[in-house]
């Protein structure tokens, strides 16, 4: 482009130069002209002599004259050749001009999105297909109506109006996103979820000539997520059931001690008193054990109350070490009846704010896990560790159970995934533990195989770690 305005401004400075020589030529043979005609005015010669002079003089301007002619009719070639070239150019200008037009409209008729055009008024010049379709207006509907005519947009939690602000996109030039729970109307009242944003339309200087309105429909994206979050909050509810139950279970055994020892004191101070062998000291020391049995029964249900009520999202600081002892504490039965040999290691006292009692049912779930494979072993091992790690706590879960194979490594965490972690069936599913950890504590938790030793005998299982941010926990030993 640069190259052929080049050119056609040389051509224009030649027409301009032959022009000027042409005019000069022009001039100064009429000058020289009006002075042969003075002089042979004046001339003394012969008839004979003076005719010569003229008809010399004559063929002189002649021959000037053709010159003259020659450039005159040079410079029209030249000029004729430069009005081409403009018309070529132009021509071609206004052609790639017409081709991206039509591009750009093939490009808003086949996107994806919604698009609507305005000038600078804000009035309406251009909406594809989809737009149509959502909105239900044709383009002859809404062609020069103002976008605020058209667009009916609502907040979808307050069912408020939204302003558009387009006239504020249009005064300052900047693209506006608007804010999520966006809700359009169309023509027949129906409501569309919509992602949108606005932007300026601008010309090389700058200058805004309209704004172009995009937006998307995500009602269905939206009803998909909020089928989802439900399904997850059912699923959540029902891993707590069963974590509940099998908590219930621990329970029991809990309870089955006190309650023996119990009965049988208030079975022998019947038969005493029945015998009239009932004295007072046998009596306050059947009285005591009962009462202390009595309380480490009502410690038993402290220690299970937090797990029985709903949870009600309550962030506190708490020790990571203290609520691990609670953990354990229900576990304590099953530990003993299994065999289960339970290596704790807390060295440092971390004070951690979030929910205890929801970190408290992800330590449960995870060691429902290794009890399940550690049950398949012969020796039985779960080692628990608790410490900072750079700038993250570390909580990390280890068990003797062979670990997983890796074939189903990657996909433990899925919903309804069963492995053999799972044989009982019971507890927080692998996939609500990981939800939890992730959306309740901002964490991540990871899981691979790990070989080692303890006590001189080779053992290897699956590790569960558990990464929570620093930020916000007191760390002492």
């Amino acid at each position: 482009m640069k190259i052929t305005k080049l050119k056609n401004l040389i051509l224009l400075i030649t027409l301009i130069i032959i022009f000027l020589i042409d005019f000069g030529l022009i001039a100064n043979i009429n000058n020289k002209w009006n002075e042969t005609v003075k002089s042979i005015e004046t001339l003394t010669y012969e008839t004979s002599l003076k005719e010569e002079y003229i008809k010399n003089a004559l063929e002189k301007r002649n021959e000037e004259f053709k010159w003259a002619l020659s450039l005159f009719v040079l410079s029209n070639f030249i000029g004729v050749i430069l009005l081409y070239l403009y018309r070529k150019e132009k021509n071609e200008y206004e052609q790639k001009l017409y081709d991206e037009k039509e591009k750009a409209i093939i490009t808003l008729k086949s996107i994806g999105d919604a698009v609507i055009t305005t000038d600078e008024k804000g009035d309406i010049r251009f909406l594809n297909f989809i737009a149509q379709k959502i909105l239900l207006y044709s383009k002859e509907e809404v062609i020069g109506k103002n976008i605020n005519e058209i667009l009916k947009l609502i907040d979808t939690k307050t069912n408020k109006p939204i302003d558009l602000e387009i006239k504020k996109v249009l005064d300052i030039g900047k693209i506006r996103v608007l804010n999520e729970n966006i809700g359009l109307i169309n023509k027949n009242n129906q409501l569309f979820e919509i992602e949108d944003s606005i932007a300026p339309i601008k010309n090389k200087e700058g200058k805004v000539l309209g704004a172009v309105f995009v937006f998307h429909d995500v009602t269905e994206q939206n009803q998909y997520r909020k089928k989802l979050a439900e399904n997850e909050k059912i699923m959540l509810q029902q891993s707590k059931l069963t974590s509940m139950a099998d908590m219930l279970e621990n329970m029991a055994h809990h309870w089955r001690q006190p309650l023996s020892l119990i009965s049988t004191l208030a079975t022998g101070l019947k038969i005493k008193k029945q015998i009239n062998d009932l004295d007072d000291d046998y009596l306050m020391e059947s009285l005591e054990n009962i009462n202390q049995s009595s309380q480490n029964l009502s410690k038993i249900i402290d220690d299970f109350t937090i797990f029985l009520r709903p949870t009600n999202r309550k962030n506190e600081y708490f020790l990571l070490d203290k609520s691990l002892e609670k953990v354990i504490t229900i576990f304590e039965s099953k530990f003993k009846a299994n065999n289960i040999n339970v290596n704790i290691n807390t060295k440092e006292k971390i004070e951690f704010y979030g929910c205890e009692n929801e970190l408290m049912q992800v330590f449960i779930g995870i060691i429902n896990n290794c009890i399940d494979a550690v049950l398949l072993k012969e020796d039985r091992f779960i080692f628990i560790d608790i410490y900072e790690n750079e700038n993250e706590i570390e909580i990390s879960f280890l068990d003797s159970g062979g670990g997983i194979s890796n074939d189903i490594m990657d996909r433990i965490f899925e919903p309804y995934f069963t492995t053999k972690y799972k044989t009982q069936g019971k507890g927080i599913s692998l996939y609500v533990i990981e939800g939890m950890v992730k959306n309740l504590f901002n964490g991540v938790i990871k899981v691979e195989n790990e070989n080692f030793s303890f006590k001189d005998k080779k053992l290897s299982g699956a590790k569960f770690s558990i990464f929570l941010r620093l930020e916000g926990a007191i760390v002492s030993n």
